[in-house]
Parts: structure tokens; sequence; C-alpha cells
């Protein structure tokens, strides 16, 4: 059976309480970034003396935690997004980037019913980076690829893979010795089609980036 969004009906239900979700982002976002902050020690110890973080041919890898807040279409309730990327220079001003992403928002309708939405996307940003002093790299980027959107209600689900698209833009703040590893916010609009609808979804994160290679 197929269902579009709009087939659950008036599922806004009683949406979950601002202390419920503030709390429970905070909880999950300190365990997601200490094992990113855990995974950056390797990257740091084998840095090389004098490396150049923003040179042609370097490559990025990094993981970052976002609050999101879904399409009003979907749900007034905010999620979580986590995300992997990895990239490389082909210049030290252009970059692509491959990005998987996956977001979820839970809302309870009544005891025992649940609404979930969760889309995944994997994406393929071109990024266009500056340099206006040392150690600050801000960006600008936009991205295009597949998203996969799954809705789930009272016993029932749905799922669509469509056409999805990104634009954002933040900073990198690099850090440490040798300025591999960077503190990366930023903001992006992703926007996702399925069930002959077109979803934008508004995200604002933070992760660490390491710069690998050259």
């Amino acid at each position: 059976m197929h269902l579009r969004h709009r087939d659950f009906g008036n599922l806004e239900g009683l949406p979950l309480t601002p202390a419920r979700r503030v709390v429970g982002a905070a909880r999950r976002a300190r365990v997601f970034l200490g094992v990113v902050v855990c995974a950056a020690a390797p990257a740091t110890a084998a840095a090389v003396p004098g490396a150049t973080v923003f040179a042609g041919g370097a490559g990025e890898i990094g993981a970052d935690f976002a609050l999101t807040r879904f399409d009003s279409d979907l749900t007034d309730v905010r999620g979580d997004r986590y995300a992997l990327r990895g990239g490389l220079r082909f210049s030290p001003r252009l970059q692509w980037e491959g990005e998987i992403t996956r977001a979820t928002v839970r809302e309870d309708l009544i005891p025992g019913a649940e609404k979930r939405v969760t889309f995944a996307l994997a994406l393929v940003n071109l990024v266009v980076n500056f340099h206006p002093r040392k150690n600050v790299d801000p960006y600008l980027l936009a991205g295009i690829g597949l998203g996969q959107m799954k809705l789930e209600a009272i016993g029932l689900s749905s799922r669509e893979t469509a056409n999805a698209y990104q634009i954002a833009g933040g900073s990198r703040f690099f850090f440490g010795g040798h300025d591999r590893v960077a503190v990366r916010i930023e903001a992006s609009l992703l926007a996702n089609e399925g069930f002959d609808e077109r979803y934008v979804h508004a995200t604002l994160g933070a992760g660490l980036t390491f710069s690998v290679g050259k």
C-alpha cells in the first residue's frame, strides 16, 4: 500500500514538550561529538609540521550533528541530523565533497501512538572556500543527489526516493599545533522531493573536520 503524507490525516497531535526536545538533543550531541573528538587524536598526532591546510590536493573528512527544523507540511517538531563528509580540494579555493546525512523526528500523537519522519540523503557538494585570515576558513556550498523519505504513523508506513538538493554556508575554525583539525559550523537548507511534493528543511549544526594529505 502506498501511503501519502496527507493520507495520515491530522497527525499534529500532542507535540513533544520543549524541555524533552532540548534535553534529548543535547545528550545526543554530547555523545556524538565525544566520539568524533576521540577520532581526532590520531589525525592530530600524524600531522606534519608546516603542512598547508588550504593547498590544492588536500583531503578533508569530518562529521557533524545538527538541529533540524523539518518542513512545516510534515511536522512542527524539531529533529536531529547526523552527517559524514569527505572531500578533495582541487585548488586552494574549490573543493568537491561527498556527504551522507540522515535526519529523524518523532512526535507523540496520543499515548502509545507515534509519528516518525526520517530522511536520508546522499549528496555531492561543490564547495567554495574563502581565506580571510589564518585558521579561519569560511565557505559556501551547493549540492545535488538522492534522498529517501520515510513516513510512519499508527502502524502504517510509506517511503519514496527522489532528487535532493542542498545550499549551505559556514566556516571552519582550525586549532592545534599544526592546524589540521577544525570545528565546523554550518547553516543549511536541505530539500527533497517525495510523494508529489517538495520539502525544505533548515538545519544548524556543528562538528569536527580533519585535513588530510598535503
